[in-house]
């Protein structure tokens, strides 16, 4: 069902029963009623001698040089990104065009079509000065499509009955976005630049809300104390994220501990929960 709603630039969410189901279709009628764009594609123009490494957690096609990414619909002040990895030419000193970007769409209150676009560049030194670090915010975008990776890493491991290597992954996961959110907030600090304009999320949110996310994901498999049963299946998915899921949580543990049964409802909601959060780290 994740695939699925990606492929399609849809929504994916888990509801432990029935009762969060309103819930569910009053926010996907809100969002349909506050759509203002629809049909929406990003063209990426590569620029001669570029050449694609990868593109992160979106479906793509390829038209001559250009890289197509469907974004479907928009809703008001909605944000959606696309990470995408380039080899760029370095066989000369200075500015070296990277690609045209355009974002082409319907504009359903205009009822016309619309567009809007930049250019990308890099500058390049042969002895390596520039562009030795990640702008914070795009770091941090790097890190999200990481900790989805991780999060369906866990569950596959979870699944296969490996609750210890799943959450071994995660302890390890925990410990790199905190170096991570450790050296982008000590760059955007000595490099102070302006953020992305109308921005969802501060930088230490994003990693804040990531580590609670993968702080969460270490609880659900691990054994309910005596008398908890359930807990892990009653979690609602709005209990998932940002500083609050980490300032709650306790520390990610490597050591072997007892894990639910893979097959049991706790687990089977675990790796739904975690899911839904790798389905939103992608986008």
């Amino acid at each position: 069902m994740a695939v699925l709603a990606n492929e399609g630039n849809g929504h994916h969410y888990f509801v432990a029963n029935p009762s969060g189901l309103p819930a569910v279709f009053a926010q996907e009628f809100d969002d349909l009623l506050a759509s203002v764009a629809k049909e929406a594609e990003l063209a990426i123009e590569l620029a001669p001698g570029v050449e694609v490494v990868e593109v992160f957690d979106r479906s793509f096609r390829r038209e001559g040089s250009k890289i197509i990414v469907p974004f479907g619909t928009f809703s008001a002040k909605q944000e959606k990104t696309v990470l995408v990895k380039l080899r760029v030419p370095v066989d000369r000193d200075g500015t070296q065009p990277v690609a045209d970007v355009k974002l082409a769409y319907r504009d359903l209150a205009k009822r016309s079509d619309g567009s809007c676009g930049g250019s990308l560049a890099v500058l390049v030194r042969a002895d390596g000065a520039e562009q030795r670090e990640l702008d914070p915010f795009v770091a941090a975008r790097v890190e999200r499509s990481r900790t989805a990776q991780t999060l369906t890493e866990a569950n596959k491991l979870f699944e296969s009955g490996r609750g210890d290597e799943a959450r071994a992954k995660l302890a390890a996961r925990s410990s790199e976005l905190k170096k991570s959110e450790t050296a982008s907030l000590a760059f955007a600090a000595a490099k102070p630049s302006p953020a992305p304009r109308r921005a969802s999320k501060t930088l230490d949110g994003d990693f804040e809300e990531q580590l609670g996310a993968v702080s969460q994901a270490d609880r659900n498999f691990a054994a309910p104390p005596a008398g908890a049963a359930g807990r892990v299946a009653n979690a609602a998915p709005s209990d998932l994220g940002g500083a609050r899921a980490r300032e709650s949580a306790p520390a990610v543990a490597a050591a072997p501990q007892a894990t639910v049964a893979p097959a049991s409802r706790e687990g089977k909601a675990s790796v739904r929960i975690n899911q839904q959060s790798a389905s939103q780290f992608g986008f």
